[in-house]
């Protein structure tokens, strides 16, 4: 137990320091796990959401609301309203399953009505000068033919060409100058206008988070969601980490890398983001990720040691059965007994290390349980008896199908 726990603590300070050298929100993805360590152990979250005024913990999302289990079923918990209380708990996961987040960013961003770009745009009036110039010189023309029409039909010069100093077309003259003039001033020169823009854009009054990344998983994951976790800082007050909190339902959760894109507004303008950590859950579970924070890559006997050690550490004082801890391939266990088979009892005896000792038939371990049950039991690992918190060794009843996992 002792050794198990000085190897953790060794692997996760060596993370810890690898993490702590790279940019805050890089997504340069982790080795993938080789087949000698296909567990993941990471430091996930566990989520929460006020509702009816307990907090409950977040078991799925569907669209824009958080799904939480309730006395009387699921219940959606709109994450558009405008006060939603949320807890956050850091917590060490074991994952055999693993997914990638692909071209990770996390950055400041702006909200179109805050977009320098765009704001410069729309107040430039270059091109409506431009336009306006060719308005009025229309306007203009149109009221010079008119006027001489106005002459032809009055057989003498004197009549409309001569009026027109003092008639509509002086006014469309007049205007035609205007805007003339117009596109020579500051506001259509392209060079100051550029200057102001990047005035702007130097102040960086980003007020929304853009986050971009593919996820994929090499197997199809039911009822996927990704969250992100950020925390920033306002600048009017920059002692205080604010914590932002956003999970997108995903359409699907397969070995196609599926683009995702998430645009939210609302932050202060100017605020500092600080950090932040993405989590992937599906059918029901957190699993790991390359960008999982302080991963560490564990062989089935070292995955089986952590769950020993946490099982042992969570319970102290506690008196429990033995139960299963790492189970079989369902595949593997389909191969050796059909759907009845599969439903009778068996009792384990198991170490106080939570090593299967033999299998059998009866509480009273006499009828064994059969090569090919022997077989399969062999592999799986188990979290042992407890007897006033400290481990002894057990008998697990179960069924031959809860060795699956």
């Amino acid at each position: 137990m002792n050794v198990c726990f000085r190897f953790i603590a060794r692997r996760m300070a060596a993370s810890a320091c690898l993490l702590s050298a790279l940019p805050s929100f890089a997504s340069d993805p982790a080795p993938a796990a080789t087949p000698a360590k296909p567990y993941v152990l990471f430091m996930g979250a566990d989520l929460e959401v006020q509702a009816n005024r307990q907090m409950h913990r977040v078991r799925d999302v569907e669209d824009d609301a958080f799904v939480v289990q309730v006395k009387d079923g699921p219940l959606l918990v709109p994450m558009n309203r405008s006060v939603l209380a949320m807890q956050v708990t850091p917590r060490l996961k074991l994952s055999d399953h693993t997914a990638q987040v692909a071209a990770l960013k996390i950055e400041r961003a702006y909200t179109p009505q805050n977009d320098p770009h765009r704001k410069f745009a729309a107040a430039q009036s270059g091109s409506a000068a431009q336009s306006a110039v060719g308005t009025t010189a229309g306007q203009m023309a149109n009221a010079m033919m008119g006027a001489q029409l106005a002459d032809q039909r009055a057989g003498a010069l004197g009549g409309g060409m001569a009026n027109l100093g003092s008639g509509g077309a002086s006014t469309q003259i007049n205007a035609f100058n205007t805007a003339s003039l117009s596109t020579g001033s500051d506001l259509n020169n392209a060079g100051v206008a550029a200057g102001q823009l990047q005035e702007e854009l130097d102040k960086k009054l980003f007020d929304a988070v853009l986050v971009t990344c593919e996820v994929s998983s090499p197997v199809p994951v039911r009822d996927a969601y990704l969250v992100v976790v950020a925390h920033y800082r306002d600048k009017s007050d920059p002692t205080n980490t604010k914590r932002w909190i956003f999970a997108k339902d995903l359409e699907r959760l397969d070995a196609e890398p599926l683009n995702v894109r998430v645009m939210q507004g609302g932050f202060p303008e100017g605020y500092e983001l600080v950090r932040s950590t993405v989590h992937l859950y599906g059918s029901g579970l957190e699993f790991g990720t390359n960008v999982s924070d302080k991963s560490v890559w564990l062989t089935r006997e070292e995955a089986h040691q952590y769950l020993v050690m946490e099982h042992v550490t969570a319970h102290k004082g506690e008196t429990l059965p033995p139960a299963l801890a790492l189970g079989l391939d369902a595949a593997n266990l389909r191969g050796a007994f059909d759907d009845a088979e599969s439903q009778q009892v068996v009792y384990v005896k198991v170490s106080r290390d939570g090593l299967p000792l033999g299998v059998f038939r009866d509480a009273e371990c006499i009828r064994p349980g059969g090569e090919a049950l022997e077989r399969l039991v062999a592999v799986a690992c188990f979290k042992p008896a407890l007897a006033k918190g400290k481990a002894v060794e057990g008998l697990a009843k179960l069924r031959i199908a809860d060795l699956a996992h």
